[in-house]
Protein backbone atom coordinates (compact mmCIF):
# COMPACT_ATOMS: atom_id res chain seq x y z
CA UNK A 1 0.00 0.00 0.00
CA UNK A 2 1.26 3.19 -1.05
CA UNK A 3 2.40 6.09 2.14
CA UNK A 4 -0.90 8.32 2.79
CA UNK A 5 -0.69 11.21 5.25
CA UNK A 6 -3.57 11.06 8.21
CA UNK A 7 -5.52 13.28 9.45
CA UNK A 8 -8.53 13.08 12.03
CA UNK A 9 -12.26 13.21 10.83
CA UNK A 10 -14.26 15.99 12.34
CA UNK A 11 -17.56 16.26 11.46
CA UNK A 12 -17.25 13.61 8.56
CA UNK A 13 -20.47 12.11 7.62
CA UNK A 14 -20.70 8.53 8.55
CA UNK A 15 -18.81 5.96 6.72
CA UNK A 16 -18.60 1.78 6.87
CA UNK A 17 -14.95 2.26 6.56
CA UNK A 18 -14.61 4.45 9.92
CA UNK A 19 -14.07 2.04 12.98
CA UNK A 20 -13.44 3.21 16.70
CA UNK A 21 -9.58 4.31 17.01
CA UNK A 22 -9.27 4.62 13.17
CA UNK A 23 -8.13 7.24 10.98
CA UNK A 24 -8.51 7.98 7.27
CA UNK A 25 -6.47 9.39 4.62
CA UNK A 26 -5.41 12.47 3.51
CA UNK A 27 -4.03 14.38 0.65
CA UNK A 28 -2.26 12.41 -2.43
CA UNK A 29 -0.18 9.67 -2.08
CA UNK A 30 2.98 11.20 -2.22
CA UNK A 31 6.33 9.94 -4.37
CA UNK A 32 8.17 10.27 -1.64
CA UNK A 33 8.24 11.31 2.33
CA UNK A 34 8.46 14.68 2.79
CA UNK A 35 12.14 15.43 3.30
CA UNK A 36 13.59 15.98 7.00
CA UNK A 37 14.84 18.71 8.61
CA UNK A 38 18.45 18.72 9.29
CA UNK A 39 19.71 19.07 13.12
CA UNK A 40 22.38 20.51 15.13
CA UNK A 41 23.87 22.56 11.87
CA UNK A 42 25.71 19.46 9.82
CA UNK A 43 24.54 17.74 7.07
CA UNK A 44 21.00 16.63 6.76
CA UNK A 45 21.01 12.58 8.60
CA UNK A 46 17.79 11.27 7.18
CA UNK A 47 18.59 8.01 8.52
CA UNK A 48 18.51 8.95 11.90
CA UNK A 49 16.31 12.01 12.24
CA UNK A 50 13.98 11.91 15.25
CA UNK A 51 10.04 10.70 14.52
CA UNK A 52 8.53 13.50 13.33
CA UNK A 53 11.15 16.03 12.39
CA UNK A 54 10.55 17.35 9.18
CA UNK A 55 11.47 20.14 6.68
CA UNK A 56 8.86 21.28 4.10
CA UNK A 57 10.03 22.26 0.98
CA UNK A 58 8.67 24.93 -0.89
CA UNK A 59 6.86 28.24 -0.74
CA UNK A 60 3.46 30.08 -0.92
CA UNK A 61 1.01 30.76 1.63
CA UNK A 62 1.51 27.71 3.91
CA UNK A 63 -2.54 28.76 5.61
CA UNK A 64 -3.55 27.98 1.63
CA UNK A 65 -1.79 25.02 1.16
CA UNK A 66 -3.28 23.60 4.26
CA UNK A 67 -6.75 24.24 3.02
CA UNK A 68 -5.98 22.60 -0.07
CA UNK A 69 -4.63 19.95 1.53
CA UNK A 70 -7.61 19.08 3.96
CA UNK A 71 -10.66 20.55 1.30
CA UNK A 72 -9.25 17.30 -1.05
CA UNK A 73 -10.44 14.48 1.40
CA UNK A 74 -13.34 13.97 0.45
CA UNK A 75 -12.22 13.03 -3.19
CA UNK A 76 -10.32 10.40 -2.18
CA UNK A 77 -10.65 6.83 -0.98
CA UNK A 78 -10.58 6.21 2.68
CA UNK A 79 -9.16 3.54 4.51
CA UNK A 80 -8.78 2.58 7.96
CA UNK A 81 -5.32 2.59 9.87
CA UNK A 82 -5.63 1.24 13.40
CA UNK A 83 -3.62 3.28 15.98
CA UNK A 84 -3.80 1.22 18.81
CA UNK A 85 -1.62 2.25 22.02
CA UNK A 86 -1.78 5.62 21.37
CA UNK A 87 -4.16 8.44 23.65
CA UNK A 88 -6.64 10.36 21.37
CA UNK A 89 -4.73 13.43 22.06
CA UNK A 90 -1.61 12.21 20.47
CA UNK A 91 -3.60 10.85 17.51
CA UNK A 92 -4.74 14.36 17.00
CA UNK A 93 -2.08 15.83 17.06
CA UNK A 94 0.20 14.19 15.10
CA UNK A 95 -2.19 13.51 12.02
CA UNK A 96 -3.47 17.36 12.18
CA UNK A 97 0.32 17.58 11.34
CA UNK A 98 1.16 14.69 9.26
CA UNK A 99 -2.13 16.43 6.75
CA UNK A 100 -0.47 19.97 6.76
CA UNK A 101 2.57 18.50 5.89
CA UNK A 102 1.05 17.14 2.58
CA UNK A 103 -0.53 19.88 1.96
CA UNK A 104 2.74 21.90 1.68
CA UNK A 105 4.59 18.50 -0.09
CA UNK A 106 1.59 18.16 -2.62
CA UNK A 107 1.54 22.69 -3.36
CA UNK A 108 5.36 22.28 -3.30
CA UNK A 109 5.04 18.97 -6.29
CA UNK A 110 2.33 20.35 -8.54
CA UNK A 111 3.94 24.39 -8.64
CA UNK A 112 7.42 23.54 -9.05
CA UNK A 113 9.18 25.15 -6.13
CA UNK A 114 12.60 25.23 -5.63
CA UNK A 115 14.37 22.85 -3.53
CA UNK A 116 17.95 25.05 -2.73
CA UNK A 117 20.19 21.87 -1.49
CA UNK A 118 21.55 18.86 -2.71
CA UNK A 119 19.60 15.56 -1.84
CA UNK A 120 21.48 12.80 -2.35
CA UNK A 121 20.51 9.01 -2.10
CA UNK A 122 23.79 6.60 -0.79
CA UNK A 123 24.61 3.43 -0.57
CA UNK A 124 24.63 2.39 3.22
CA UNK A 125 28.23 0.80 2.71
CA UNK A 126 28.98 4.65 1.48
CA UNK A 127 26.48 6.60 3.56
CA UNK A 128 29.55 7.49 6.11
CA UNK A 129 31.46 9.10 3.73
CA UNK A 130 28.97 10.84 1.13
CA UNK A 131 27.70 12.14 5.02
CA UNK A 132 31.22 13.57 5.70
CA UNK A 133 32.19 15.17 2.45
CA UNK A 134 28.31 16.70 2.69
CA UNK A 135 29.19 18.25 6.19
CA UNK A 136 32.25 19.61 4.80
CA UNK A 137 30.66 20.67 2.33
CA UNK A 138 27.87 22.74 3.95
CA UNK A 139 30.72 24.74 5.78
CA UNK A 140 28.62 24.80 8.67
CA UNK A 141 25.54 26.24 7.07
CA UNK A 142 22.58 24.66 7.91
CA UNK A 143 20.68 26.41 5.14
CA UNK A 144 22.44 24.79 2.16
CA UNK A 145 23.17 21.48 4.14
CA UNK A 146 22.97 18.51 1.92
CA UNK A 147 20.31 16.41 2.49
CA UNK A 148 22.11 12.15 2.54
CA UNK A 149 19.91 9.63 2.99
CA UNK A 150 20.90 5.90 3.43
CA UNK A 151 19.75 3.19 1.47
CA UNK A 152 20.50 0.23 -0.62
CA UNK A 153 22.06 0.43 -3.52
CA UNK A 154 19.56 -1.23 -5.98
CA UNK A 155 17.01 1.46 -3.43
CA UNK A 156 19.10 4.43 -4.23
CA UNK A 157 19.31 3.76 -7.84
CA UNK A 158 15.57 3.39 -8.29
CA UNK A 159 15.15 6.70 -6.79
CA UNK A 160 17.87 8.25 -8.59
CA UNK A 161 16.49 7.09 -12.07
CA UNK A 162 12.75 7.87 -11.11
CA UNK A 163 12.87 11.52 -12.15
CA UNK A 164 14.28 14.63 -12.66
CA UNK A 165 11.91 17.15 -10.48
CA UNK A 166 12.78 18.49 -7.17
CA UNK A 167 11.45 15.56 -5.54
CA UNK A 168 13.89 12.86 -6.46
CA UNK A 169 17.88 12.65 -5.59
CA UNK A 170 19.85 14.67 -7.32
CA UNK A 171 23.02 12.55 -6.77
CA UNK A 172 23.62 9.00 -5.95
CA UNK A 173 26.23 7.84 -4.25
CA UNK A 174 27.09 3.93 -5.00
CA UNK A 175 30.05 1.64 -4.39
CA UNK A 176 29.96 -0.02 -8.03
CA UNK A 177 29.42 1.12 -11.23
CA UNK A 178 24.97 1.66 -12.90
CA UNK A 179 24.71 -1.07 -15.13
CA UNK A 180 23.35 -0.75 -18.54
CA UNK A 181 19.70 -1.70 -17.37
CA UNK A 182 19.91 0.55 -14.48
CA UNK A 183 21.46 3.76 -17.42
CA UNK A 184 18.24 2.60 -19.74
CA UNK A 185 15.85 2.72 -16.93
CA UNK A 186 16.99 6.53 -16.24
CA UNK A 187 16.69 7.16 -19.77
CA UNK A 188 13.17 5.99 -19.63
CA UNK A 189 12.05 8.32 -17.12
CA UNK A 190 13.57 11.10 -18.84
CA UNK A 191 16.76 11.41 -16.85
CA UNK A 192 19.15 11.58 -19.80
CA UNK A 193 21.99 13.88 -18.20
CA UNK A 194 23.91 11.76 -15.83
CA UNK A 195 27.36 12.09 -14.95
CA UNK A 196 29.84 9.55 -13.88
CA UNK A 197 32.55 10.59 -11.35
CA UNK A 198 34.58 8.08 -9.99
CA UNK A 199 35.75 9.57 -6.34
CA UNK A 200 37.45 6.76 -4.75
CA UNK A 201 38.53 3.46 -3.87
CA UNK A 202 37.12 0.41 -1.72
CA UNK A 203 37.48 -3.21 -1.89
CA UNK A 204 35.22 -6.48 -0.63
CA UNK A 205 36.85 -8.26 1.94
CA UNK A 206 36.48 -11.79 3.59
CA UNK A 207 37.73 -11.14 7.13
CA UNK A 208 37.90 -13.77 10.18
CA UNK A 209 38.27 -12.80 13.89
CA UNK A 210 41.60 -11.75 15.05
CA UNK A 211 41.50 -14.81 17.48
CA UNK A 212 39.77 -17.25 14.69
CA UNK A 213 41.50 -20.23 12.53
CA UNK A 214 44.01 -18.54 9.79
CA UNK A 215 42.50 -18.44 6.29
CA UNK A 216 44.30 -18.04 2.97
CA UNK A 217 41.70 -19.16 0.12
CA UNK A 218 41.69 -18.91 -3.76
CA UNK A 219 38.47 -17.02 -5.79
CA UNK A 220 37.76 -21.13 -6.59
CA UNK A 221 37.64 -22.02 -2.90
CA UNK A 222 35.62 -19.34 -2.08
CA UNK A 223 33.21 -19.72 -5.04
CA UNK A 224 32.74 -24.05 -4.10
CA UNK A 225 31.77 -22.46 -0.25
CA UNK A 226 29.47 -20.17 -1.48
CA UNK A 227 27.84 -21.13 -4.79
CA UNK A 228 24.39 -22.76 -4.33
CA UNK A 229 25.21 -25.63 -6.98
CA UNK A 230 29.16 -26.68 -8.13
CA UNK A 231 30.27 -29.29 -10.54
CA UNK A 232 31.26 -32.75 -10.06
CA UNK A 233 34.07 -34.29 -11.96
CA UNK A 234 32.21 -35.27 -14.46
CA UNK A 235 30.50 -31.70 -15.23
CA UNK A 236 27.26 -32.72 -13.57
CA UNK A 237 25.82 -29.98 -11.19
CA UNK A 238 24.94 -30.84 -7.65
CA UNK A 239 23.41 -28.55 -4.86
CA UNK A 240 26.58 -27.94 -2.82
CA UNK A 241 27.71 -30.82 -0.84
CA UNK A 242 30.56 -28.98 1.30
CA UNK A 243 29.96 -28.55 4.91
CA UNK A 244 33.35 -27.53 6.30
CA UNK A 245 36.20 -25.86 4.46
CA UNK A 246 38.53 -29.27 4.12
CA UNK A 247 35.46 -30.92 2.03
CA UNK A 248 37.01 -28.29 -0.34
CA UNK A 249 40.33 -28.39 0.13
CA UNK A 250 42.22 -30.26 3.27
CA UNK A 251 44.99 -27.48 3.80
CA UNK A 252 41.83 -25.39 4.88
CA UNK A 253 40.57 -25.52 8.08
CA UNK A 254 38.35 -28.66 9.77
CA UNK A 255 35.37 -25.64 10.90
CA UNK A 256 32.14 -25.49 9.42
CA UNK A 257 31.86 -23.23 6.10
CA UNK A 258 29.82 -20.07 8.30
CA UNK A 259 29.80 -16.60 6.34
CA UNK A 260 27.94 -13.43 7.40
CA UNK A 261 27.60 -11.49 4.38
CA UNK A 262 25.20 -8.84 2.63
CA UNK A 263 21.96 -8.78 1.44
CA UNK A 264 21.11 -8.85 -2.41
CA UNK A 265 20.97 -5.54 -3.77
CA UNK A 266 23.83 -4.01 -1.71
CA UNK A 267 26.76 -3.04 -3.83
CA UNK A 268 29.50 -4.96 -1.98
CA UNK A 269 27.32 -8.04 -2.46
CA UNK A 270 27.25 -7.28 -6.29
CA UNK A 271 31.28 -6.81 -5.52
CA UNK A 272 31.05 -10.38 -3.90
CA UNK A 273 29.82 -12.08 -7.16
CA UNK A 274 31.18 -10.08 -9.79
CA UNK A 275 34.52 -9.84 -8.69
CA UNK A 276 35.40 -12.88 -6.59
CA UNK A 277 32.71 -15.89 -7.52
CA UNK A 278 32.95 -15.07 -10.97
CA UNK A 279 35.72 -15.32 -11.24
CA UNK A 280 36.08 -18.20 -9.30
CA UNK A 281 33.63 -20.00 -11.29
CA UNK A 282 35.82 -18.92 -14.22
CA UNK A 283 39.40 -20.75 -12.62
CA UNK A 284 37.50 -24.02 -12.73
CA UNK A 285 38.34 -26.26 -15.54
CA UNK A 286 34.98 -27.60 -15.56
CA UNK A 287 32.76 -24.58 -15.27
CA UNK A 288 35.35 -22.63 -17.96
CA UNK A 289 34.20 -25.51 -20.55
CA UNK A 290 30.61 -25.00 -19.67
CA UNK A 291 31.04 -21.01 -20.08
CA UNK A 292 31.65 -22.07 -23.89
CA UNK A 293 28.51 -24.55 -23.90
CA UNK A 294 26.14 -22.42 -22.12
CA UNK A 295 27.07 -18.90 -20.76
CA UNK A 296 23.28 -18.53 -19.84
CA UNK A 297 23.65 -20.92 -17.24
CA UNK A 298 27.41 -20.60 -16.31
CA UNK A 299 26.30 -16.79 -15.33
CA UNK A 300 23.31 -18.39 -13.29
CA UNK A 301 25.96 -20.40 -11.22
CA UNK A 302 27.94 -17.36 -10.19
CA UNK A 303 25.05 -15.11 -9.37
CA UNK A 304 23.56 -18.19 -7.05
CA UNK A 305 24.25 -17.97 -3.64
CA UNK A 306 23.24 -21.22 -1.52
CA UNK A 307 20.49 -21.14 0.74
CA UNK A 308 21.11 -24.00 3.06
CA UNK A 309 21.91 -21.72 6.05
CA UNK A 310 25.66 -21.35 5.37
CA UNK A 311 25.94 -17.96 4.21
CA UNK A 312 23.62 -15.56 5.98
CA UNK A 313 22.78 -12.57 5.24
CA UNK A 314 22.34 -9.49 7.34
CA UNK A 315 19.94 -5.82 5.48
CA UNK A 316 21.93 -2.74 5.01
CA UNK A 317 23.59 -2.86 9.13
CA UNK A 318 25.09 -6.50 7.46
CA UNK A 319 28.89 -5.01 8.66
CA UNK A 320 27.79 -4.62 12.17
CA UNK A 321 26.27 -7.49 12.00
CA UNK A 322 29.12 -9.56 10.48
CA UNK A 323 31.17 -8.10 13.37
CA UNK A 324 29.05 -9.18 15.91
CA UNK A 325 29.06 -12.72 14.71
CA UNK A 326 32.36 -12.86 14.42
CA UNK A 327 32.66 -11.68 18.20
CA UNK A 328 30.38 -14.54 18.80
CA UNK A 329 31.59 -17.55 17.06
CA UNK A 330 35.58 -17.15 15.96
CA UNK A 331 34.82 -19.74 13.42
CA UNK A 332 32.82 -17.46 10.93
CA UNK A 333 33.89 -15.30 8.23
CA UNK A 334 32.27 -12.04 7.55
CA UNK A 335 32.22 -10.07 3.98
CA UNK A 336 32.72 -6.69 4.03
CA UNK A 337 34.24 -3.85 2.88
CA UNK A 338 37.68 -2.71 2.97
CA UNK A 339 36.83 0.65 4.57
CA UNK A 340 35.06 -1.16 7.03
CA UNK A 341 37.99 -3.70 7.41
CA UNK A 342 40.16 -0.77 8.10
CA UNK A 343 38.19 0.69 11.00
CA UNK A 344 37.88 -2.62 12.93
CA UNK A 345 41.37 -4.29 12.27
CA UNK A 346 41.88 -4.24 15.72
CA UNK A 347 39.06 -6.87 15.90
CA UNK A 348 39.34 -8.54 12.73
CA UNK A 349 42.03 -10.47 10.26
CA UNK A 350 41.66 -10.02 6.51
CA UNK A 351 41.95 -13.28 4.67
CA UNK A 352 44.33 -12.95 1.47
CA UNK A 353 42.79 -14.04 -2.13
CA UNK A 354 44.92 -16.03 -4.20
CA UNK A 355 47.85 -14.80 -1.76
CA UNK A 356 47.12 -11.11 -1.64
CA UNK A 357 45.83 -9.43 1.39
CA UNK A 358 43.73 -6.71 0.85
CA UNK A 359 45.55 -3.21 2.29
CA UNK A 360 45.67 0.14 0.99
CA UNK A 361 48.69 -0.25 -1.58
CA UNK A 362 47.33 -3.76 -2.96
CA UNK A 363 44.19 -1.72 -3.89
CA UNK A 364 45.67 1.23 -4.83
CA UNK A 365 47.92 -0.39 -7.38
CA UNK A 366 44.93 -3.02 -8.37
CA UNK A 367 46.66 -6.15 -7.43
CA UNK A 368 43.68 -7.15 -4.91
CA UNK A 369 41.07 -8.84 -6.42
CA UNK A 370 38.75 -7.07 -4.97
CA UNK A 371 39.17 -3.48 -5.57
CA UNK A 372 36.63 -1.57 -7.04
CA UNK A 373 35.87 2.38 -7.44
CA UNK A 374 33.40 4.21 -5.58
CA UNK A 375 30.96 6.38 -8.07
CA UNK A 376 28.76 9.38 -7.50
CA UNK A 377 26.08 9.80 -10.36
CA UNK A 378 24.44 13.60 -10.65
CA UNK A 379 22.01 15.40 -12.97
CA UNK A 380 23.70 17.63 -15.01
CA UNK A 381 20.55 19.49 -15.62
CA UNK A 382 20.22 20.14 -11.87
CA UNK A 383 23.50 21.97 -12.02
CA UNK A 384 23.63 25.39 -11.49
CA UNK A 385 19.77 25.20 -9.92
CA UNK A 386 20.78 23.42 -6.58
CA UNK A 387 23.50 25.44 -5.10
CA UNK A 388 26.86 23.60 -4.84
CA UNK A 389 26.30 20.70 -6.30
CA UNK A 390 28.90 21.79 -8.96
CA UNK A 391 31.47 21.79 -5.80
CA UNK A 392 30.55 18.14 -4.97
CA UNK A 393 33.13 15.90 -6.93
CA UNK A 394 35.99 18.83 -6.44
CA UNK A 395 35.04 18.10 -2.57
CA UNK A 396 35.37 14.26 -2.51
CA UNK A 397 39.06 14.58 -4.05
CA UNK A 398 39.89 17.50 -2.34
CA UNK A 399 42.81 17.91 0.11
CA UNK A 400 41.57 18.39 3.21
CA UNK A 401 39.54 14.65 1.88
CA UNK A 402 42.67 12.91 0.41
CA UNK A 403 45.48 15.00 2.11
CA UNK A 404 47.90 14.15 4.82
CA UNK A 405 44.87 13.35 7.33
CA UNK A 406 42.07 13.83 5.14
CA UNK A 407 38.80 12.63 6.39
CA UNK A 408 38.30 10.23 3.82
CA UNK A 409 41.54 8.87 4.39
CA UNK A 410 40.65 8.07 8.47
CA UNK A 411 37.22 6.45 7.05
CA UNK A 412 39.49 3.81 5.14
CA UNK A 413 38.62 5.30 1.43
CA UNK A 414 41.79 4.58 -0.53
CA UNK A 415 42.25 7.47 -2.87
CA UNK A 416 42.21 6.98 -6.72
CA UNK A 417 45.26 6.57 -8.68
CA UNK A 418 47.02 9.32 -10.55
CA UNK A 419 45.58 9.03 -13.85
CA UNK A 420 42.08 8.40 -12.10
CA UNK A 421 42.28 11.22 -10.02
CA UNK A 422 43.08 14.14 -13.24
CA UNK A 423 40.39 12.32 -14.86
CA UNK A 424 38.13 12.58 -12.16
CA UNK A 425 39.14 16.90 -11.81
CA UNK A 426 38.52 16.73 -15.66
CA UNK A 427 34.78 15.19 -15.02
CA UNK A 428 33.95 17.60 -12.59
CA UNK A 429 34.85 20.62 -14.39
CA UNK A 430 33.33 19.90 -17.97
CA UNK A 431 30.67 17.12 -16.77
CA UNK A 432 30.49 15.38 -20.07
CA UNK A 433 27.62 13.08 -20.33
CA UNK A 434 27.63 9.05 -19.53
CA UNK A 435 26.70 7.02 -22.06
CA UNK A 436 25.97 3.08 -22.21
CA UNK A 437 28.51 1.72 -24.33
CA UNK A 438 30.94 1.95 -21.37
CA UNK A 439 28.44 -0.01 -19.34
CA UNK A 440 27.67 -3.77 -18.78
CA UNK A 441 24.54 -5.94 -18.47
Amino acid sequence: MKTRWIFPMRNAPASPDLVHGGACACGPALPMPVLPMPVNGGALDAERQPAGGCRLIGGGDPLQHRRRGLRSWRALRLFVWPLEGLSVASILWGAAIACMAAGFAHAQASTGARRDRIYVEAASTVYPFSKAVAERLAGGAPARSPIVKSTSTTDGIKAFCAGGGEIYPDVVSVARRLSRREFESCQSNGVTDIVEIPVGLDGVTVVGSASGPSFRLTLAQLFLALAKEVPRKDGRLIPNPYRNWSDIDPSLPTTAIKVAGPPSGNGVRDSLHELFLQKGAESNPVLAQLKKRDNNLFQRLWKTIRTDGVYVESGEDFQQAALKALGDDKNVLGVISYSFFASNRQQLAAVPINGVEPTYETISQGRFEGGHKLYIYVKKARVGVVANLDKLAAEYVSERAFGANGYLLKLGVVPLGEADFFGTLAIAKNMPLLTSGVLRD
